[in-house]
């Protein structure tokens, strides 16, 4: 996978003019995947390629769920994942760019579609929390008694009203429906507080967690 001499790196200017990303805009458009084009095109160079096309096509599929599953975090989706390497691009300079070469470029890219899988719920994640006997749920009630008593208070007033009024489908109903808000807010602000712990197994597959 040699690589073709590339142009002489021009002038580090800085930037200030940086306007919002084209609609047409893709890492394939980007000087990183134009530095990977430097490359002869031989197997090693389409093999490289079609790696990252399966990166870049996994994590965006996996950003999805981030969005659909904690949907009180900001948006963590394909679009947010284009956006860091196009700002990257932005920074980088002629002179920087020919300083990472194409493997470099390569690791921008990997970089730019993958900082944020580890945001991703595993499978089974809320039915851990919910389950009282799990260490994950254990955990939950001791973080959410620290950082959120107050509203453990008033998530329990609120079970209070609804067994008060069981007769009345309509308040019991509606008592219900905010303790389980509360419950939905507290796992996902326990998740997005704790998700990088290195013990946070509702967040680690199981092959991950044994390798711990």
């Amino acid at each position: 996978m040699a690589r073709v001499t590339s142009s002489p790196p021009g002038k580090q200017i800085p930037r200030s003019d940086i306007g919002p990303r084209p609609d047409k805009w893709s890492y394939e458009s980007s000087v990183f995947w134009g530095e990977i084009e430097h490359l002869d095109h031989d197997h090693a160079t389409s093999t490289l390629k079609v790696a990252l096309h399966d990166v870049v096509k996994g994590a965006k599929a996996l950003s999805k769920r981030i969005s659909s599953e904690l949907p009180t975090f900001t948006l963590h989706d394909e679009v947010h994942l284009d956006n860091v390497l196009y700002w990257m691009e932005q920074f980088i300079t002629p002179a920087g760019l020919k300083e990472l070469g194409p493997v470099g470029s390569a690791l921008c890219i990997l970089v730019a579609y993958t900082h944020d899988i580890g945001m991703v719920p595993t499978a089974g994640w809320r039915q851990r929390l919910q389950d009282l006997n799990s260490p994950d749920s254990r955990s939950l009630r001791g973080w959410s008694a620290e950082h959120h008593a107050d509203l453990l208070n008033l998530r329990d007033r609120c079970l209070e009203l609804a067994s008060a009024r069981a007769n009345d489908t309509g308040l019991c109903d509606e008592q219900a429906q905010r303790a389980e808000w509360i419950d939905r807010f507290l796992q996902i602000d326990y998740l997005r507080a704790t998700h990088a712990d290195a013990d946070a197994s509702s967040r680690i597959p199981a092959r991950e967690s044994r390798r711990a």
